[in-house]
């Protein structure tokens, strides 16, 4: 009898991927808004990384735009 397959599981990407959001440059910051009402202040350069894809969970904005439904892994 053949041992039983184990079952693969993709390891979490170390990277956010953004939900949809709409954004608006305002000073020197961005503001980001979603569809359920949340909203985010960024300055550029986290905006830039975010929105990008290429932000790190370890990153400090992480848990606040996860909470906010800005984080596609994170929506219900």
């Amino acid at each position: 009898m053949a041992p039983a397959a184990k079952e693969k599981t993709k390891p979490e990407s170390p990277n956010i991927p953004p939900a949809p959001f709409c954004w608006r440059k305002v000073g020197g910051k961005v503001l980001m808004t979603n569809d359920s009402g949340h909203y985010a202040w960024l300055d550029e350069a986290a905006f830039k990384r975010f929105s990008s894809g290429s932000a790190s969970r370890k990153d400090k904005a992480f848990d606040g735009l996860a909470e906010k439904g800005f984080v596609r892994d994170r929506l219900d």
